[in-house]
């Protein structure tokens, strides 16, 4: 993972998962080295876009992307999280406004990280436009899956957080270290109200990519885990294509940006105290 070749990008998105980076580049013009997925420019007043497949968790994040941004100008994190808020449904899509982190299991991280306002308006004005549906409010990141609905529902009564993920801290730290504008957009996943069944993650490795092959011992011992993973599977299925879909509309006034105006509002961390 770190013999990642430096792009050069206007915009850099980073995410968790192959299967996030890969429904993002879509069938768009990129070319791919390593786990770097770089769009071509597509005119004298459009930077290209890099989408980096980071891996999954804050820190591991963090040091994947921190020496990918020095030709950045802009830092965005998109990806899958799970619900807070009871009311979300798979497929809904999160602005962040706002990223929390846990400060419980000795993180040592007890922040708050205030995406740049500039392109939360942005975003919010090309969503309203589109009349995509969306919720804006704070995410939580989370040093481990909260699996259960009652600790999901008590995590929301605490902190006040939409949803939930392992990463966007990671990513709003890399693009306060590089100085740079930091925005966020996740789609929930698996439903406040449904467990998530640990025993299911080998399914994906550290670094993001799927290992399906996996599955096959935890399914033969449990096999009631079959159901879950059909479900998780069809959720999952529901969110990249909602990923997909917000993507389309908002990568367009990213890149068409005036970055020099963006990045005179980076990533911002302040104390947030014990959540």
């Amino acid at each position: 993972m770190n013999d990642i070749r430096k792009p050069s990008a206007s915009l850099t998105i980073l995410t968790a998962l192959a299967a996030e980076a890969e429904i993002l580049a879509g069938r768009k013009k990129f070319k791919k080295e390593a786990n770097v997925f770089i769009l071509e420019q597509h005119s004298s007043k459009s930077g290209t876009t890099a989408i980096i497949q980071c891996g999954i968790g804050r820190d591991r994040l963090l040091r994947v992307a921190v020496p990918q941004l020095g030709n950045s100008s802009v830092v965005g994190n998109i990806g899958v999280s799970g619900g807070l808020a009871s009311d979300l449904t798979p497929g809904t899509v999160i602005l962040g406004d706002q990223i929390l982190t846990s400060a419980h299991q000795h993180t040592g991280y007890r922040a708050s990280y205030t995406p740049n306002a500039q392109l939360l308006n942005i975003l919010e004005a090309s969503l309203k436009e589109n009349a995509f549906p969306y919720r804006r409010g704070p995410i939580l990141c989370s040093p481990q899956p909260i699996e259960s609905p009652e600790n999901k529902a008590a995590a929301h009564l605490k902190t006040g957080a939409l949803a939930v993920d392992m990463e966007s801290a990671g990513a709003a730290e890399a693009a306060r270290q590089a100085g740079l504008p930091f925005f966020c957009i996740r789609v929930v996943c698996d439903p406040a109200g449904r467990r998530v069944e640990k025993k299911l993650f080998v399914g994906v490795d550290k670094e993001g990519n799927n290992q399906p092959m996996q599955l096959i011992r935890p399914l033969i011992r449990e096999p009631w885990l079959v159901a879950h993973l059909f479900m998780m599977a069809r959720d999952f299925t529901q969110a990249l294509a909602s990923m997909q879909r917000v993507w389309n509309i908002a990568c367009k006034p990213l890149v068409t940006l005036d970055l020099t105006i963006a990045n005179g509002d980076s990533t911002t961390r302040a104390p947030y105290g014990d959540l």
